[in-house]
């Protein structure tokens, strides 16, 4: 979708085998080819061990995005012609819900409002024989384009406010104007 990766993965998930929970993980080839790749293209870091990795991901979202906006302007508008997700970047592709971590960075609802227009959740189809099959269905939830909570502004000509209440499952909102 014309969109630059960076894939951020604990140390540990880049080895070959490795204690997982309950049970021992051993990698197949296909999988160590693809960390490789990923190395190569310079498109993932790899967290070190004992670091909490979720801090890594979350804080490079919210960063200076310095050497990014060298490129121009990061944000992608609504209806774009190359079919990418419309807000600004970064976005975090991701279905961890950072119960861990959320009160640690930010009020519950600054945190809120961040995870709603930085996270893309995913949901891949389940595998049977292969799990690198090409055709396997992969689906995106893109992060929200504007808060879509209810909001409050001045009215055009200073008459009062203007409030926007978003309607659920919807794009539309509904706008009410109180005249004073």
């Amino acid at each position: 979708m014309g969109e630059r990766p960076l894939v951020v993965m604990p140390e540990k998930y880049t080895q070959s085998s490795f204690q997982a929970s309950n049970f021992h993980q051993k990698l197949t080839e296909k999988d160590m080819e693809v960390i490789e790749r990923l190395r190569e293209k310079d498109i993932m870091y790899t967290v070190p061990r004992l670091v909490l990795d979720d801090y890594f991901w979350m804080l490079g979202s919210v960063s200076n995005q310095t050497n990014a906006t060298q490129r121009g302007d990061l944000n992608i508008p609504i209806g774009d012609d190359q079919g990418r997700f419309p807000g600004m970047r970064p976005m975090l592709v991701t279905n961890d819900k950072m119960r861990d971590h959320k009160l640690d960075l930010l009020e519950p609802r600054e945190f809120r409002r961040w995870c709603s227009c930085h996270v893309v959740n995913y949901d891949i189809s389940f595998f049977e024989d292969d799990e690198w099959e090409e055709d396997r269905n992969i689906s995106f939830v893109p992060a929200d384009s504007f808060s879509s909570e209810i909001q409050v502004n001045a009215h055009e000509r200073g008459r009062g406010n203007v409030w926007h209440f978003p309607i659920e499952g919807s794009t539309d909102w509904l706008c009410i104007w109180i005249k004073r």
